[in-house]
């Protein structure tokens, strides 16, 4: 009933004044809210202004009009009249299927909700079927706005919880003053038999992270891990725990989505969580950017690189410094741009050879050798070991991948540890080329198995492990070549990547230069001094497809009288 320095003039509203028992005028307010009747003759005068729907007179109280009576020379100059517009507060309740905190297209609205309002008035009603409340005809003052929410429901909207406080004053409308919930629901995984890296998908029903509660079907503690394993009966969202089962067994948990979660992590290794559902681990973001150093590796019977970090299951991944990873679910996630980790560190070359280790439990992993120019710059490295009774396959330097040297002037060894959960062993191997002699041998003196020579492709069965320790040696097992040769560059046709080797009788003077149908240099490859020997070099070309062509000069060094040149012809294709 004041006018305080923050309340706005109306503008064109009906003023009322009547001569009594004479005549009626009327008039607008003008851009200043004001109006004023002049040449008036002497009499009484009633002035009224003309209420609106949704308004509330404000003043002059009581009867809401001026009664005035003019005699000659009266001004009568504040005649003023003041005026409420009521507030409303509105908005829909829906199902926030992906936990996101705001209402995404396909999310469905719910009626029959009921909203409540608390302050100056209290007040409930329903929401309709479109999923709307609306409180109107709102007087000034705080107002809190809750939504009842139902039995094995989540409330995700507002962000924090709870109610909404909103501040009501003349003409104040929140029209989306929105509530999301989720539905509690069951989410179901399948444990192995054995150790499994778990993790939780959702917020647990009832608020119990405890692993005794989450998980009393397991035959072990649970292990964290933050630079070395911990014991805990504590879990938390966005961590990895290693949990051991004595059957494989199906695992149901209820509990609520959550849109992202932010996981501290150390510099090193770190066991990572998922969320509830499947998130490309592209979708990892970092803070700071680019931290992460390795592929994220699962554990389904043995260390795996994966391409999505999917729900229940747990993760390692290594960081080259603290920080924090950012994991988003569900419908409308934005993806940052992120580092990568090179695929050339995550699969090694085909052109490698590989062995693969089974146990009797059927768990199985692929170790890979051989020579691959530039690869000793490139990261291989696994995991920490699993808790003990789990199944691993490493070579000793803790990597899955050994390169060694492109001429071995010794024998190159290289441990291999190898931990199982049943007997007996079956060792598979695929050797594609033959210039290098590779033999696999027990590490016990062969009590356990006679020295294989690995060739080609086969398999050896091993009926004990002993200490656990396998040992690989690579040597040369060729003769010096006694001729230069250029080979067929392999494969062919190729994209992006091939291999050429040539040989050398004697040290020489060596150019290995590729060009293009135009006769046109489009790489060098080699250009200098080499001792005798077989060579190879790869060659990864991003251009346009055709056909090129690598040309090999060599001269001796001691001996000029041998030379040899000789170009071939090779495809790229796209």
């Amino acid at each position: 009933g004041v006018k305080d320095s923050n309340d706005t003039n109306l503008q064109s509203w009906m003023i009322e004044m009547q001569r009594v028992g004479i005549q009626t005028d009327t008039m607008l307010t003008d851009t200043l809210g004001r109006f004023a009747f002049t040449g008036l003759g002497p009499g009484t005068y009633i002035v009224r202004e003309l209420t609106r729907p949704q308004w509330l007179r404000t003043y002059p109280a009581g009867s809401g009009y001026d009664t005035i009576v003019m005699t000659s020379g009266l001004n009568s100059l504040n005649n003023n009249f003041g005026n409420y517009r009521y507030g409303e507060i509105s908005g829909i309740a829906f199902n926030d299927a992906n936990g996101n905190a705001r209402r995404d297209s396909g999310e469905l609205a719910l009626s029959g909700w009921q909203v409540f309002l608390a302050g100056p008035r209290n007040d409930t009603t329903t929401t309709d079927s479109t999923g709307r409340y609306t409180f109107d005809m709102l007087l000034a003052g705080n107002y809190a706005v809750r939504v009842n929410v139902e039995k094995n429901w989540h409330q995700t909207l507002p962000v924090a919880g709870g109610a909404y406080s909103i501040p009501v004053m003349s003409g104040s409308a929140y029209l989306s003053t929105d509530f999301g919930v989720s539905q509690l629901l069951p989410y179901i995984a399948s444990m192995l038999r054995g150790w499994n890296i778990v993790s939780l998908p959702v917020i647990p029903a009832g608020g119990n992270f405890s692993k005794s509660a989450l998980f009393p079907d397991a035959s072990s503690p649970a292990f964290g891990y933050s630079d070395g394993y911990f014991v805990t009966d504590s879990l938390h969202m966005g961590r990895g725990y290693w949990l051991r089962f004595d059957t494989s067994r199906i695992i149901t948990m209820d509990g609520f989505e959550v849109p992202q979660e932010s996981i501290a992590v150390n510099r090193g290794w770190n066991l990572v969580g998922s969320l509830a559902h499947a998130i490309p681990v592209f979708a990892i973001t970092s803070q700071p950017p680019d931290i992460i150093v390795s592929p994220f590796f699962g554990f389904n019977g043995g260390y795996q690189h994966v391409d999505s970090l999917e729900p229940f299951s747990g993760y390692w991944v290594k960081t080259d410094s603290a920080g924090i990873l950012v994991a988003s679910s569900g419908s409308g996630v934005r993806v940052a741009a992120t580092r990568s980790v090179a695929s050339a560190e995550t699969s090694p070359s085909t052109t490698l050879n590989s062995m693969t280790v089974t146990d009797g439990a059927s768990n199985t992993q692929s170790l890979y050798f051989g020579y691959q120019e530039g690869a000793k710059r490139l990261r291989f490295e696994l995991p920490p070991m699993p808790p003990e009774g789990s199944f691993d396959v490493r070579f000793s330097s803790g990597t899955w991948v050994e390169i060694h040297s492109s001429r071995p002037k010794t024998p190159e060894k290289y441990p291999i540890s190898i931990h199982a959960q049943k007997l007996p062993l079956r060792m598979s191997w695929n050797i594609p080329r033959g210039e290098y002699t590779y033999e696999l041998s027990d590490g016990a003196d062969g009590k356990l198995f006679p020295t294989v020579k690995l060739e080609g492709s086969g398999t050896l069965t091993v009926h004990s492990t002993g200490s656990g320790m396998f040992l690989l040696t690579v040597s040369t097992g060729t003769m010096l070549p006694r001729a230069y040769a250029l080979e067929q560059n392999f494969p062919n046709p190729f994209n992006p990547s091939t291999e050429i080797r040539y040989a050398l009788p004697v040290a020489s003077r060596v150019s290995l230069f590729v060009y293009n149908l135009l006769g046109q240099k489009v790489a060098q490859l080699v250009d200098g001094i080499q001792e005798a020997g077989a060579y190879q070099r790869t060659w990864t070309w991003y251009g346009s497809s055709g056909i090129y062509f690598y040309r090999l000069e060599a001269r001796g060094v001691a001996q000029p009288a041998k030379s040899f040149s000789k170009t071939r012809k090779m495809i790229l294709t796209r």
